[in-house]
C-alpha cells in the first residue's frame, strides 16, 4: 500500500505527515493535519512564541482501536520523529465526536510541549489559554471539511476508490 505525505512549513518548521493510502487512514490523517494547522494557524496569527525548536517533524499516523495510545515519539538525532495511532471516528454522536477531537488535540499539545523550550507549566498555560481565547476547543472539526465528513458519515469505502 502506498503512502500519502502532508508536508507543510509552518512557524519555520516543516511539518512532515504520511498515513497509508487507505480510505479510512486518508480520513484519520487528513482530520489530524486539518486539526494541526490551525492549531499552527491561530498560533502563528496570534503571534504567539512557544519556543519551538527549529527542526524537521515527522508524524507517522496509524489507526488505533480504541483511544488508549498517545503519541510516541521515535529516537533520532536529526528531526523529531513520531508516531501517531488514532482510532476512526464512526459516530455522529456529539459527546463521542467532542472527545475525539479533544483526545487529537491532546495529542498535538503533547507534540508542541515536547517541541516547546518552555517549562511545561508555562506552555500549558499558553496552550490552553490559546485553544479557549481562538474558542478552538468549541470549534466542530467534524464539519470543518466535506472529506472528513465523506468518510465518518456515510460513504462506503468502495465509492471512495470509484470516485
Amino acid at each position: 500500500m502506498t503512502s500519502l505525505y502532508r508536508t507543510h512549513v509552518v512557524l519555520g518548521i516543516e511539518w512532515r505527515i504520511s498515513f497509508q493510502n487507505t480510505a479510512i487512514l486518508n480520513a484519520i490523517g487528513e482530520e489530524f493535519c486539518s486539526l494541526l494547522q490551525i492549531t499552527l494557524c491561530e498560533i502563528g496569527l496570534l503571534g504567539t512564541d512557544l519556543h519551538l525548536l527549529q527542526l524537521p517533524v515527522s508524524i507517522n499516523i496509524t489507526q488505533a482501536l480504541d483511544y488508549t495510545n498517545w503519541l510516541n515519539q521515535r529516537l533520532s538525532h536529526e528531526q523529531s520523529v513520531w508516531d501517531a495511532s488514532i482510532p476512526s471516528l464512526d459516530t455522529k454522536e456529539q459527546s463521542k465526536i467532542q472527545f475525539h477531537y479533544g483526545y487529537i488535540a491532546t495529542n498535538i499539545k503533547i507534540l508542541l510541549n515536547d517541541l516547546s523550550l518552555l517549562p511545561k507549566e508555562e506552555f500549558d498555560k499558553i496552550f490552553d489559554d490559546l485553544y479557549i481565547k481562538q474558542r478552538l476547543h468549541t470549534f466542530p472539526f467534524w464539519k470543518a471539511t466535506p472529506f472528513i465528513q465523506l468518510f465518518h458519515f456515510g460513504v462506503s469505502v468502495l465509492l471512495y476508490f470509484t470516485i
